[in-house]
């Protein structure tokens, strides 16, 4: 005899087989989800200590190639003293300084670069960017003579929120970027203006290779170097990223864009501080700018 299975069985029996393998579906999507992230993980990671590789060996050459210039004009001074000219040793001198400067701001650019990548936060504070800038400006030629320097700043800007320190860096490695890369006899440019938008753009141009479209992005990153970097120029290709931090920490944009007639505009921006209320006769006095 024949026993027939309740229809309520079987109908029973085809649904928990569909959630059986609607979960299999689900649990075979998570696991395909994580193997993929496993995987991008996992190129990410191989990418950084590919990173980490380059820049360990551009940080031993251009360490190496300072050291071995300073030491080797200290040691032609010292040994030589008796039969070099005036004119001999202040070139040697004036090599000595310059590498040591090169060797000065390259550990500074890694002190700011860790310190802001571990997440300290700047503190601003109002600052006239007219004084800034004629400074900087005055120092840099007073370094490179050979340079022309073309300033054009406003003697009535506002004044701006910014950390004075690292103002002067980054237009220090815009400025030395622009003197790295620009002809001989073409003088570098450094602007400034308001954008009509609470910010004061400041601009750093010159007459070098400039940077194609393309690269306008990749530039900013760690150790990027373009293509149209003249390969015997020194550097590790990390002056810029640290600008573009320094900037945004300022709560700043930046930008870069080329010029008609050839070379580079690079622009940055910093906030204007706020316009004060109006005050009593009995309030503080006004602030000085530094």
């Amino acid at each position: 005899m024949t026993t027939k299975e309740p229809r309520g069985s079987s109908s029973r029996l085809l649904q928990l087989r569909d959630e059986l393998e609607e979960r299999v579906r689900q649990r075979t999507a998570q696991l395909e989800a994580a193997n993929r992230q496993n995987e991008e993980l996992v190129a990410q990671l191989r990418q950084a200590n590919e990173a980490k590789d380059e820049f360990l060996g551009l940080l031993s050459h251009e360490l190496r190639t300072s050291m071995t210039l300073i030491y080797g004009g200290i040691k032609a001074i010292r040994r030589m003293s008796g039969r070099l000219d005036a004119e001999e040793t202040v070139a040697l001198l004036e090599n000595v300084e310059q590498e040591t400067g090169s060797l000065y701001r390259m550990i500074e650019d890694l002190l700011n670069l860790a310190r802001l990548e571990l997440g300290e936060q700047l503190t601003t504070e109002p600052v006239l960017m007219q004084h800034v800038i004629q400074r900087f400006a005055r120092s840099f030629s007073h370094n490179r003579p050979h340079r022309e320097v073309l300033v054009d700043v406003p003697d009535d800007l506002e004044p701006v929120l910014a950390e004075p320190t690292y103002v002067e860096q980054i237009l220090r490695n815009l400025m030395s970027n622009a003197e790295k890369y620009s002809p001989p006899e073409s003088p570098v440019e450094l602007r400034v203006a308001h954008n009509g938008h609470g910010e004061l753009v400041i601009s750093v141009l010159d007459r070098g290779p400039g940077i194609p479209a393309e690269e306008a992005e990749a530039v900013f990153e760690r150790f990027y170097r373009s293509r149209q970097a003249p390969r015997r120029a020194r550097g590790m290709g990390m002056g810029l990223t640290v600008c573009k931090r320094l900037v945004e920490a300022q709560r700043g944009r930046i930008w870069l864009a080329p010029r008609d007639g050839g070379g580079l505009e690079v622009s940055f921006t910093l906030p204007v501080e706020p316009a004060p209320f109006a005050v009593g006769a009995d309030d503080d006095p006004p602030r000085n700018f530094g």
